[in-house]
């Protein structure tokens, strides 16, 4: 668990309405397949007799296991979300702006430009790099190192150390609001 951007004490989640929603929906479901799996169970412990059938009853049991603790970590990341709004304001880096970074490459001693990339600042489980600009999530190692900060908060470029070892420099080269996707006005 992460906690949250700013640094607070309380781990927390944010994420988009939608995402909430998902995430309500996935408790709803586990709760289906943990109730399943108790009855089962229940039918298990009148049929299966003997110590024939132990290991079908094990295998119940510890499937029991599982879907409840499934169950308690979807109950843990619901109490601990918090929903985000719309970005009001481009100043720092935060969840529902655009950022543009300049990547650096260090190579024997020497940093090197590869070139400006442009991301879109998501919620706790919003990665979509397909989409344009690519969504990252607040909690990835590139945002996560960017996350609360204005663009004339870096003076040099910062290490972002990737969790497969491999790192590489950014600089924070601008911070825009997201484009609507469609507009209700006509052209003129």
């Amino acid at each position: 668990m992460q906690l949250c951007p700013v640094h607070c004490d309380t781990p927390i989640l944010l994420v988009t309405e939608a995402e909430r929603q998902t995430f309500f929906e996935r408790h709803r479901s586990q709760n289906e397949k943990l109730d399943a799996v108790l009855m089962m169970i229940g039918a298990a412990k009148t049929s299966l007799g003997g110590s024939e059938n132990a290991s079908a009853r094990m295998e119940l049991e510890r499937q029991k296991g599982v879907e409840e603790k499934l169950l308690r970590e979807l109950k843990f990341v619901i109490d601990h979300l918090q929903v985000v709004g719309p970005v009001a304001s481009a100043d720092t880096a935060e969840i529902g702006t655009v950022i543009t970074i300049r990547r650096y490459e260090y190579d024997t001693g020497e940093l090197y430009a590869r070139g400006n990339e442009q991301y879109h600042i998501g919620g706790y489980s919003s990665t979509d790099l397909r989409s344009s600009p690519p969504t990252m999530s607040y909690d990835s190692p590139l945002i996560r190192t960017l996350i609360g900060k204005p663009v004339d908060s870096m003076r040099e470029p910062e290490e972002v150390l990737l969790t497969n070892g491999r790192r590489y420099f950014v600089e924070l080269m601008e911070i825009s609001l997201p484009r609507p996707a469609f507009s209700l006005v006509k052209a003129a």
